[in-house]
């Protein structure tokens, strides 16, 4: 496990049940509180991984962990092309 994150979280008194999600902005990490707070680490998303998996948190995108028992819904969407007339050469034009 890495000490980093937990010196971190021992430090500012913070149980993995306290967060509800992480994620990477401008090169720092943002932990979200289920208090409403929002602590910055300057330590990567992946050694929070590590350490959080066990508890329940998954990634969701490339810089962002969530809190499992934080989710209350996933949504399906299927995202459609719109068509765009085009506009450029053809072969019969050339």
């Amino acid at each position: 496990m890495s000490e980093r994150v937990m010196n971190f979280m021992k430090k500012r008194a913070i149980g993995a049940k306290d967060v509800t999600s992480i994620h990477a902005q401008e090169g720092r990490v943002i932990l979200n509180c289920t208090d409403g707070r929002q602590i910055q680490a300057f330590i990567p998303v992946k050694e929070f991984k590590k350490v959080l998996e066990p508890y329940g948190f998954i990634s969701v995108n490339r810089g962002v962990l969530v809190n499992r028992d934080e989710i209350r819904h996933i949504e399906r969407k299927a995202y459609h092309r719109r068509a765009c007339p085009f506009s450029g050469r053809t072969q019969a034009d050339a």
